[in-house]
């Protein structure tokens, strides 16, 4: 039963993985980039204000998980620095497992 049971579950990872491939990733992919872009617009919208920082951390932290889906995103080289230091973290702990 032990052997059955262990075997579903390898089943169920593998097509876990493929969804994720076919599916998600590429949906997740595209809602991090539009993300990016929106928070990107606020950021110019909120200049000056006293919500330009908190915009300016909503454009690092979309820039971040873009990058790690896609490492050829673009990033805005106003947050290039603090999206370069959260990468560099992320990869001394050992990156992200598959």
């Amino acid at each position: 039963l032990a052997l059955g049971i262990n075997g579903g579950v390898g089943v169920f990872l593998h097509l876990q993985r493929g969804i994720e491939r076919s599916g998600l990733a590429p949906a997740l992919t595209s809602l991090s980039t539009a993300m990016l872009s929106v928070a990107g617009a606020q950021l110019e919208a909120l200049r000056g204000t006293e919500w330009e920082t908190a915009a300016r951390r909503c454009v690092a932290f979309f820039a971040v998980g873009a990058s790690l889906l896609d490492a050829s995103t673009q990033v805005p080289a106003e947050v290039a620095d603090t999206v370069s230091a959260e990468l560099s973290l992320i990869g001394a702990a050992g990156g992200i497992s598959p």
